[in-house]
């Protein structure tokens, strides 16, 4: 997810409030402070949600490599993506933290669930609805791609087929949950560019996450 642009009087193209400093190297130390940080808060609470929820039978070795791969895939890429493609088109992107959320997260992966918000990518730039439509959809694309590739890992018979099944279900969860077209989430973004992708990426995520749940 990141924020919204805002809509230019006189043109077809947005832009942001959020403004940083000016161009310096793809990550500044202090974009790389709030990404370890998120990162950090997110493995703890999958360890700990997966210690409450009894997953993978409490196999600290299985939660360990789970919610490694959980963050990197559910959250650094998907952050990542936006940026990537923020940059693409000539607009400044960093990521920030929330603190709230980030609290909230470990709150709520006490009590059996979690609820991940830790952050967004805020860019400033001006962009057209086409590019603030594909920023968008980069991040939920990047789960969706998670996604098929842990369901085809999961085929190949081994004792880490649960673990790849959990890592699809999760990821595409994310692309149901980021494509919602409510703002700020990303499908509030890209159904405004173009309703068949939006449509297309959210109809198909969520068969394929009533086939990884049901079987």
């Amino acid at each position: 997810m990141y924020p919204k642009c805002d809509k230019m009087w006189g043109n077809n193209s947005y832009t942001v409030s959020y403004v940083v400093n000016s161009k310096r190297s793809f990550f500044s130390f202090k974009e790389i402070k709030h990404i370890l940080l998120a990162s950090a808060v997110l493995f703890f609470d999958f360890i700990l949600l997966g210690k409450v929820a009894n997953f993978f039978g409490g196999n600290i070795l299985y939660l360990v490599i789970f919610s490694f791969l959980a963050v990197v895939t559910g959250f650094l890429l998907h952050e990542m993506a936006h940026k990537i493609v923020a940059i693409k088109y000539g607009c400044y992107a960093e990521f920030r933290s929330n603190m709230f959320f980030l609290l909230l997260s470990i709150a709520t992966s006490v009590m059996g669930f979690l609820f991940a918000a830790p952050g967004a990518v805020y860019i400033t730039g001006s962009v057209t609805t086409r590019e603030n439509g594909e920023i968008s959809i980069a991040g939920p694309l990047t789960n969706f791609g998670f996604a098929i590739l842990f369901v085809v890992i999961s085929m190949i018979p081994s004792n880490l087929k649960d673990l790849f099944i959990e890592l699809a279900t999760m990821n595409i969860f994310f692309v149901i949950f980021n494509m919602i077209p409510i703002h700020p989430l990303d499908g509030s973004k890209v159904i405004k560019w173009d309703i068949v992708k939006w449509g297309t990426l959210f109809g198909i995520s969520i068969l394929l996450f009533i086939y990884l749940i049901f079987n």
